[in-house]
């Protein structure tokens, strides 16, 4: 009874709460909630844990909708482009473009577990030094991403597999050269 005693405590501590033991015999363990310590403020309501503030995210993504750059590919030529050779692309769905540094993203799947982001930019210049940042920044994080910049807009081809789907993150990338 000892072992199994000691064995709660155990799993209740892992679970994040505090054990005690109430009775030496039996061996009975009663867990009581983890405290917070008073030092430690919880995030306001719209916020993240880390104090990121999400409360504009939706008039974000809205003004990066309305302004986008009126030069270059755009995301929906580039996702069109790959219907057109029979690389067909699931729901388009808004990215944060801010996060990169871009004026709008947007990403969609496509078959054989690939995701791509299409991101427009102001300028070549912009796509091109931002692009950079983030690939130093995301190193680590890049071993099955390829990024590929074109004029203004920028392709990230993600979860490309040597074996099994290289095939269509190559023609993903070449079709969106020729754009």
């Amino acid at each position: 009874m000892r072992v199994l005693g000691i064995s709660l405590c155990i799993a209740a501590a892992v679970g994040a709460t505090a054990c005690k033991r109430t009775s030496h015999d039996e061996g009975t363990v009663s867990a009581a909630p983890a405290t917070v310590p008073e030092t430690t403020s919880m995030p306001s309501p719209g916020t993240t844990a880390s104090g990121i503030n999400l409360s504009g995210l939706g008039d974000q993504l809205h003004e990066e909708a309305s302004n986008r750059p009126r030069a270059g590919v755009t995301v929906e030529q580039v996702f069109d482009a790959l219907d057109r050779i029979g690389i067909k692309t699931g729901p388009r769905k808004q990215l944060l473009g801010m996060a990169v540094n871009a004026r709008y993203c947007a990403n969609t799947r496509v078959p054989n577990n690939l995701t791509v982001v299409v991101c427009e930019y102001s300028d070549a210049a912009t796509a091109e030094s931002s692009t950079a940042a983030v690939e130093k920044r995301f190193a680590a994080a890049t071993a099955n991403v390829t990024r590929k910049v074109h004029g203004s807009t920028v392709i990230a081809v993600m979860g490309i597999d040597r074996t099994n789907n290289r095939g269509d993150a190559d023609r993903i990338l070449s079709t969106f050269a020729t754009l």
